[in-house]
């Protein structure tokens, strides 16, 4: 079992644990029967070892005790304290988180009652164990993982930092969960994936991309927990096979690799990279190599000595792997690989005459489909360097292709390149100013 470790939350904790509940209040109202008060008091002010030594005795009493309370209670330092007893005697025990899981009494019910608590601290304390359940659950509730995961999409998307930690190692515990995988890819790639009937995980890839490109500036800790959320999607097939052509991962992951300092985050990473090139070799190896430009990072990963083997082992495989990729390489492969990235970048297929004149008229292959994709970043992009190379690749065809012009205004690239000439980057509108002068310019080819 994986530990949940979150230092405000084990400092929150700690004080819970040492606070006094007047559970004998409750007793005199007639809201606790004597046996379950003298359960909480057998337990109370003991020291660890000593609890579990008790809870190891009665299991089952006080996991029905624990989800009792969660179900009757509203007092706050009441429920406080359930929670953290809950949390302590599960901790380290999955043969008692089945026993929670398979109660008559349903634990997930008695836990996201408390999602909405005016209190803070209860409302991440029932999501941690939630997210715990759902970690170990089999076959968890449609409904509880499409209610735990825009919490957890919330405290990722804060501008709080300790909230963005709080959300990440959350999803550590949800993502090693396949259904939950499923449910957060469908959320991002299926529009509408949750009114067909189909669990949902919305908005938590968009958050992690956005923590994924401000990774560098992030401790070592948060590093390897965000990557550990991307390490875990990409046991998927289905997701690592799409997962950077999508979002543009492997160029995010690659940059955290280059400036990781920390071995452990270095190994989560190049398993991720793994991952990526043993389930889906033929869409990431390219990829790697033109839009992560990984292999020399590899290259130098490999020079270097590192304490953990599995790690020599994976940095040795990749470079194998891309190495023998680059090898069968050729640099139409290479252009139409950064090409499907929509990072294109001054790479030297695009300034050369000599590529031009030999690959412009396939961009007319398959309907045209990338030179609609050259047209399409015209549009989309929002990057200056993406917007200027595309605009100087719309004038190398428009000149090397014989029915260039032709095709490009019969695809709308006129009006979208004119546009650009109004940009505010200088590069953008001279390389705009270029490509409508070759559109002008050009013969007609019929």
């Amino acid at each position: 079992m994986s530990k949940f470790f979150n230092a405000w939350l084990h400092d929150q904790d700690c004080r819970t644990r040492i606070r006094e509940i007047p559970w004998e209040g409750y007793h005199r109202a007639s809201l606790l029967s004597a046996d379950d008060l003298a359960l909480l008091q057998k337990t109370a002010s003991q020291p660890k070892i000593k609890q579990e030594q008790i809870w190891e005795h009665d299991t089952e009493k006080y996991v029905s005790l624990y989800l009792d309370l969660l179900s009757q209670l509203s007092r706050v330092d009441c429920l406080q304290a359930t929670l953290v007893y809950l949390s302590d005697m599960i901790e380290d025990h999955e043969e008692r988180i089945t026993l929670l899981l398979n109660h008559a009494t349903n634990p997930y019910a008695a836990l996201t009652a408390h999602l909405d608590s005016p209190d803070y601290y209860i409302r991440i304390k029932a999501l941690s164990l939630l997210s715990v359940l759902l970690e170990f659950h089999p076959t968890p509730p449609q409904d509880v993982l499409s209610t735990v995961g825009p919490k957890i999409a919330q405290l990722t998307s804060s501008e709080d930092s300790n909230e963005q930690e709080l959300g990440i190692e959350l999803l550590e515990h949800v993502l090693r969960q396949p259904l939950a995988r499923q449910a957060v890819w469908a959320s991002a790639t299926k529009p509408g994936a949750g009114s067909s009937g189909e669990t949902t995980l919305p908005d938590v890839i968009p958050s992690l991309l956005e923590l994924m490109k401000a990774a560098g500036r992030m401790n070592a800790q948060i590093q390897y927990q965000l990557a550990f959320c991307f390490w875990l999607l990409t046991f998927d097939v289905d997701i690592a096979s799409q997962f950077n052509k999508r979002f543009a991962v492997i160029p995010l992951l690659t940059d955290l690799a280059r400036s990781a300092v920390k071995e452990k985050v270095i190994r989560i990473l190049v398993a991720t990279f793994r991952n990526l090139a043993e389930k889906a070799p033929e869409v990431n190896l390219a990829s790697m190599l033109v839009a992560g430009n990984l292999l020399p990072l590899i290259q130098s990963f490999s020079s270097r000595k590192w304490a953990d083997d599995e790690l020599k082992e994976d940095i040795d495989w990749l470079k194998e792997q891309l190495e023998e990729a680059k090898r069968k390489m050729t640099t139409y492969d290479e252009y139409l690989t950064e090409l499907e990235s929509g990072l294109l970048r001054w790479s030297p297929p695009h300034t050369s005459d000599e590529f031009w004149s030999q690959n412009a008229d396939k961009l007319n292959e398959k309907n045209h489909q990338q030179l609609k994709k050259v047209i399409e970043l015209l549009s989309s992009a929002t990057d200056p360097v993406v917007l200027a190379v595309a605009a100087n690749d719309l004038s190398q065809y428009v000149k090397h292709s014989d029915v260039g012009k032709r095709s490009a205004e019969r695809l709308g690239a006129k009006p979208a390149v004119m546009k650009l000439m109004t940009h505010q980057d200088s590069d953008v509108k001279y390389w705009a100013l270029v490509s409508v002068q070759q559109l002008v310019s050009q013969p007609w080819s019929y």
